[in-house]
């Protein structure tokens, strides 16, 4: 019988945590003790610190902002911690207007996988909020509003919005294990692991769930990545049990894998079919489904689980 390697990570949820536990103490330590906190991530988990900005506070409004966010790129000076920003993000410009900040991002914005979006986010909120005059923040992304995968914007936030998710029960937030599969050491096998994970109500978990293992941002310890660095996803949407996912055409231009073909796709299917309502998966390149990845992999139909790739013993 297959062992199964269960092991559980929080994301996001750890995050929220933290936010609350910061807000819970803002009057105390700023602006009453002249402190200035920055957001930063630990270096290897998916959680949020409030660290001790050097920051002068004194500065023009424009200059102060312009100043926060290049501390936030830096990270911090501790080894515990590092930005909380997407690698290579940058900020076209920034307006404030009657105590709302609105930061203007480029559209590589929308690339950032969900998860690591909500942390940015959170972080942005969390350390602007605390500036005199800046009650609020929004994004833009290339001058329009950040929208949900439901179209829907997400609007101005304040650094209460994360705080109250957790002292509300989690009430714009889900909260869930999921079972994902990763390439073992060699790519020659999948690994199984249960993990938690917290995701926002504007996703769907198949979508969640699709973004952790096309992108890899799941932490090494339950696995190595499988898709192609740069693959990104056009949709996911599941219809009678088929969970479709349409790729952009970088997943099959990519010709720098060292894993088995096998591996990358099923990792991928395994992953979708063990949530409920999913019986296969259909891959597809730019809406169309007559591709062969890296030749060997006929992704015409739906495909189904296979576990003969999963490893039967645990590794640790």
């Amino acid at each position: 019988m297959m062992k199964t390697m269960k092991k559980r990570i929080v994301v996001l949820l750890a995050v929220l945590l933290m936010l609350s536990a910061a807000a819970c103490h803002k009057e105390e330590k700023f602006p009453e003790d002249g402190k200035f906190y920055i957001y930063y991530r630990s270096q290897n988990h998916w959680e949020l610190y409030p660290v001790e900005g050097i920051v002068d506070l004194t500065l023009p409004t424009d200059t102060l902002i312009s100043s926060v966010f290049t501390h936030m790129m830096s990270g911090a000076d501790e080894s515990d911690y590092t930005s909380a920003l997407a690698a290579g993000i940058e900020l076209n410009g920034f307006v404030l207007e009657d105590e709302n900040l609105i930061l203007n991002f480029p559209s590589l914005y929308n690339e950032i996988p969900p998860m690591e979006e909500v942390l940015m986010r959170a972080a942005i909120v969390s350390t602007f909020s605390q500036l005199d005059g800046i009650s609020t923040v929004e994004i833009r992304v290339e001058g329009q509003p950040l929208a949900r995968h439901d179209g829907t914007a997400v609007g101005r936030m304040k650094r209460s919005d994360f705080a109250d998710v957790i002292g509300n029960g989690l009430n714009a937030y889900n909260k869930t294990n999921v079972t994902i599969y990763l390439a073992n050491e060699n790519g020659t096998m999948l690994k199984r692991s249960t993990i938690d994970i917290a995701y926002d109500n504007s996703q769907s978990l198949e979508q969640v769930v699709a973004s952790m293992i096309t992108a890899g941002t799941v932490d090494k310890e339950y696995g190595e990545p499988v898709f192609p660095a740069g693959t990104r996803i056009v949709s996911v949407v599941t219809k009678n049990n088929v969970c479709h996912v349409d790729l952009t055409d970088s997943f099959v231009n990519s010709t720098d894998s060292s894993l088995l073909p096998e591996v990358t796709i099923y990792a991928l299917v395994n992953s979708l079919t063990e949530l409920s309502g999913i019986t296969s998966v259909q891959i597809t390149v730019n809406g169309s489904s007559a591709v062969r990845y890296m030749d060997v992999i006929d992704l015409s139909q739906p495909l189904k689980c296979n576990l003969d790739l999963v490893e039967t013993e645990d590794a640790e």
